[in-house]
């Protein structure tokens, strides 16, 4: 999580919005940043030591991804790694060669659509809160398409950071969308509330990835699924109906 990506919802912490924060060392640990070092700045308040320390002496969030991505590439957790607890994250090259072969087939699969997928220029991963902002105003502008359509090649074919307000500016001109309007609609606070009670909305319906599909508003589906995957849903819907 980088600065920026932290200042995009700093307001709603309150007062543990520090960066020095026990809550703010909290995310961290969860998410798998955890450098013990950084416990001793809270020495002086036992339960909130006291918390931390538990949360380093389990598996992260991260560790957990490693669990799902061994299971999914190999078929079992044989060679899922230790847990890397209470030390700062060392790269392993045998996760490293896991994630490469994730990437490959998206990029191969990409260019059977003539998609050129550029990975290697992507050198952060962006807080896309406001880039949701911009096509929601694309939304009442009838050109959410083509905004989608430019978010994806500034992220995927040129790297760029699509939660830079520069980056989207010079989006929202290249489709119409005047410059004060836009700086207008980013200013404006009371269209944030609207996004966030959607986004809470698509939770509890199962939404939590990119793909979903929802099939007669009976099935969830997360991610990238094959024809022959979509094909069985259909029979057992339509078993369901006869």
């Amino acid at each position: 999580m980088t600065p920026a990506d932290y200042t995009a919802f700093r307001e709603a912490l309150g007062p543990s919005s520090g960066f020095q924060s026990y809550q703010y060392r909290m995310i961290e640990y969860v998410l798998g940043n955890r450098n013990p070092n950084m416990l001793k700045p809270h020495a002086h308040m036992p339960d909130a030591h006291a918390m931390l320390s538990k949360e380093l002496a389990r598996p992260s969030l991260y560790d957990e991804v490693l669990r799902h991505l061994c299971r999914t590439m190999d078929g079992n957790e044989n060679n899922v790694p230790t847990p890397q607890l209470d030390t700062p994250h060392t790269a392993l090259p045998q996760i490293q060669d896991r994630w490469k072969t994730v990437y490959e087939n998206i990029y191969e699969e990409g260019l059977k659509e003539g998609i050129d997928f550029n990975f290697d220029s992507i050198e952060v991963t962006p807080n896309s809160f406001n880039s949701h902002r911009l096509l929601a105003l694309a939304y009442e502008k009838k050109i959410q398409e083509q905004v989608l359509d430019d978010l994806f090649e500034s992220y995927f074919l040129k790297g760029e950071d699509i939660g830079n307000p520069n980056i989207l500016l010079s989006i929202a001109i290249n489709n119409s969308i005047d410059e004060d309007v836009f700086k207008n609609y980013l200013s404006n606070k009371d269209n944030i509330e609207p996004l966030g009670n959607e986004e809470l909305q698509a939770r509890k319906m199962g939404i939590d990835s990119v793909p979903t599909f929802i099939v007669n508003k009976q099935i969830v589906i997360n991610g990238a699924q094959t024809s022959e995957n979509f094909e069985l849903i259909f029979q057992k819907l339509s078993s369901n109906i006869n």
